[in-house]
């Protein structure tokens, strides 16, 4: 799509990326992921339509003047609708199966992807297991710098570097940002980088079967929603790109944002304008309102949180909390 309103369709993806694209590809209807995303709405959870509402924020990423961000989704409890959700907010841009990396991709692969995305959203569901955690804390500090490490291809030569401007989504069931501050090593750049919201226990109000059959039908329609936007996108980049800076500094103004505090405050701008411009299209309607009262109150409680994961850095008192 051009500022122009011309619409190209013979735009093909590079070789190494083929895999990858075609999961990109709308399929189905737009109207069976709106029955879906109308219902997450209608729920009214913040958790959840913040999840939602990445999928059209993420783009808006670049006019912050950062390069990545990360929003960890978690809860402690199962089937609360938190791989739900994602699944939702992929299926705005692609295959809600395919699209979405799992506990065994490596973080070299996802990096890759990034490249591919560029300024799409990513997402990894079930982040567990110590391992993956920990090569998930390494990649973290990498997507925020907005571009994969150096490498040699098979001739000993540079190959090219990809680059992106985008935001990773994490479903866990442990924290990523206490992980990120014992990983950190005293310092707090790994948790002024991640968003964090808890999900609370939930119980859907239809009937589990009937859910999983809705959610189920998201495999098949995808991909419409994110060209309408993308299609708005490009025709107002002006105009979207000072939304998203009059809301960041809104903001910041509001919360007396702190400078290592730009990832959080950025990345409730994004996920405001997302979720104000897709009700506009027609889209979504989501509580902006509510979303946006939840996201300031989440800053607040990341402020507390991030004091009191550095409180047990230093050696001593991390050997006599394990003693």
């Amino acid at each position: 799509y051009y500022s122009d309103g011309r619409i190209r369709n013979d735009v093909r993806a590079a070789r190494e990326f083929a895999p990858i694209a075609k999961f990109y590809e709308p399929k189905g209807s737009l109207e069976a992921w709106k029955k879906v995303a109308e219902f997450l709405a209608e729920q009214n959870k913040a958790a959840f339509t913040a999840t939602l509402a990445a999928a059209f924020g993420t783009p808006l990423l670049r006019f912050t003047g950062l390069s990545g961000g990360i929003l960890s989704i978690v809860s402690t409890a199962s089937g609360v609708g938190k791989s739900s959700a994602l699944k939702c907010s992929q299926a705005v841009w692609g295959s809600p199966t395919h699209g979405v990396n799992a506990v065994d991709d490596t973080p070299k692969s996802v990096a890759r992807k990034l490249g591919f995305l560029n300024n799409l959203p990513a997402y990894w569901d079930e982040l567990r297991g110590k391992k993956t955690v920990d090569d998930f804390l390494t990649l973290a500090f990498q997507i925020t710098q907005g571009k994969e490490k150096t490498r040699l291809d098979s001739s000993a030569q540079l190959r090219e570097v990809a680059t992106w401007e985008t935001m990773l989504i994490v479903a866990s069931n442990e924290s990523i940002f206490e992980a990120m501050a014992r990983h950190g090593g005293g310092s707090d750049a790994g948790l002024v980088r991640t968003f964090e919201i808890v999900v609370e226990p939930f119980e859907w109000n239809r009937n589990r079967a009937e859910l999983s059959l809705m959610f189920e039908a998201l495999n098949s329609n995808y991909g419409h929603a994110g060209r309408i936007y993308a299609q708005y996108l490009a025709t107002h980049p002006t105009e979207v790109e000072k939304r998203v800076q009059d809301m960041f500094k809104k903001l910041a103004m509001a919360a007396k944002m702190e400078a290592q505090e730009r990832f959080w405050f950025a990345i409730a701008a994004i996920l405001i304008v997302g979720a104000e411009i897709a009700g506009e299209l027609g889209l979504v309607k989501i509580d902006v309102r509510h979303l946006a009262k939840f996201l300031l109150a989440n800053i607040y409680r990341l402020r507390g949180r991030s004091v009191d994961a550095m409180s047990l850095s230093q050696p001593m008192e991390i050997l006599a909390a394990f003693m």
